[in-house]
């Protein structure tokens, strides 16, 4: 399939809209000196005005193209193990059968880094003529933040080309980070622009100190510090769509035990230990603060991974869940009943009145999932696909759509329940 141009970026319309002004203003000032020197000339104004009204008709075209135009991103995740050829077959059948693909976004967990950059290199080059860099970002995960070499490639290697990887993306912006640790490096939290939507990605492992490491496994928190950042980063925003990044989801659905209770509603974080500690039924003060925070500025959606399993849920906060309990005491689980935020049914058409989407991604393999998000203006449409592992042809498994209003949600967080404990 043949690829849409990519002469739509912000950068290139600025460009484009900078030679035609400034083409204008010759053609007047040329016309100007020719009707005082060369008056016998009568048709150079007629010619002026027609190149003018020429140069005026094409930089009308040039935005109004570039505003209506569609573009894509997708998302994987969690490959490791051996699943690298998977997920690279997924990727080039994601971009076969979507011309409008601009860049890919992990949400963490790739192990073998350099032979994934590798692959997605040398298999995607050909959809990216003329660009240094097949464009890919990733979140942080906790396969990720156990293993220094792994960090190391990131900040590294990935990091310093995330701001000039991707032609039209604009306002990146690099978060919190500590040298000192390498789970909470540079390049690990950070946002940027592209078109009409803005993008955060931030790292659920940084931390003030080598505690935050709980015996050895990577803790997934919402640090004060971090809070922060991203809070002043969407108060800043100008775009009308914003997308967040991470890799441990805010709300695990009851049928995922894996990971129930050691994401972000791990009750270790600093922040999470309501009072007395422990045993709350769902509540958790700092996840359920963020979440608030995504809401209160319209974010259509956080995507994540960690579970192993797509799931698609539109969640206002912990009031969702009247009758969440713990359903593993071992790991501490304070996750959703499934029913009490069903996911999103296919066909469905939420704005921000429905709550934040919560995307996972799922484990990314030969079979897929193949995830597409498409962009229409304010219209967001979230295309979830299978893969035949043989013929790499895809097989849409769900469709929803997202579109922005503008209108502010009701953000506040809910108050902590009072005496329901579940031990």
């Amino acid at each position: 399939m043949t690829r849409l141009p990519r002469f739509h970026s912000l950068e290139r319309i600025i460009e484009i809209k900078s030679i035609l002004l400034w083409l204008i203003e010759c053609l007047k000032s040329f016309g100007g000196l020719a009707d005082k020197k060369i008056k016998r000339i009568k048709y150079l104004k007629k010619f002026k005005f027609k190149i003018s009204f020429l140069a005026a008709a094409a930089l009308l075209l040039v935005a109004t193209s570039s505003a209506s135009a569609t573009w894509s991103f997708t998302t994987v995740s969690d490959t490791y193990g051996g699943l690298e050829g998977g997920l690279n077959a997924s990727l080039i059948s994601a971009f076969e059968h979507h011309s409008d693909i601009q860049f890919i976004v992990a949400t963490g967990d790739f192990e073998n880094l350099s032979t994934i950059d590798s692959n997605i290199q040398s298999s995607l080059k050909q959809y990216f003529s003329g660009q240094t860099y097949v464009p890919w970002f990733t979140a942080i995960g906790n396969h990720n933040a156990e293993n220094s070499s792994r960090m190391s490639w990131i900040s590294g290697t990935l990091g310093p080309r995330l701001a000039t990887q991707l032609p039209g993306m604009t306002h990146f912006k690099e978060g919190p980070y500590h040298t000192s640790n390498f789970w909470e490096g540079r390049y690990t939290t950070y946002s940027f622009d592209y078109q009409n939507a803005h993008f955060i990605i931030w790292n659920e492992y940084y931390g003030d100190s080598a505690s935050h490491i709980n015996n050895g496994i990577p803790m997934a928190c919402v640090l004060d510090s971090t809070y922060d950042w991203v809070a002043q980063d969407l108060a800043a925003n100008t775009q009308p769509l914003i997308f967040v990044f991470v890799h441990e989801p805010a709300f695990v659905h009851e049928s995922s035990s894996n990971h129930c209770g050691d994401s972000l509603d791990e009750d270790q974080c600093a922040g999470n230990m309501a009072a007395p500690p422990d045993d709350w039924k769902a509540y958790r003060p700092m996840r359920d603060k963020y979440w608030a925070l995504l809401r209160q500025y319209n974010v259509v959606a956080q995507f994540d991974g960690h579970i192993h399993e797509p799931s698609q849920r539109a969640v206002k906060g912990w009031s969702d869940f009247p009758t969440a309990g713990c359903i593993d005491t071992d790991w501490n689980c304070y996750c959703s009943v499934e029913g009490e935020v069903p996911q999103i049914s296919n066909g469905a058409n939420l704005t921000s009145a429905n709550g934040v989407i919560e995307f996972n991604s799922g484990l990314t393999a030969e079979n897929g999932p193949v995830n597409i998000i498409r962009v229409d203006g304010n219209k967001v449409t979230f295309l979830v696909y299978d893969r035949n592992s043989s013929s790499g042809a895809l097989t849409l498994s769900k469709q929803f759509t997202y579109t922005a209003s503008g209108s502010p949600a009701d953000a506040t967080p809910p108050a902590p329940p009072i005496g329901v404990r579940v031990k």
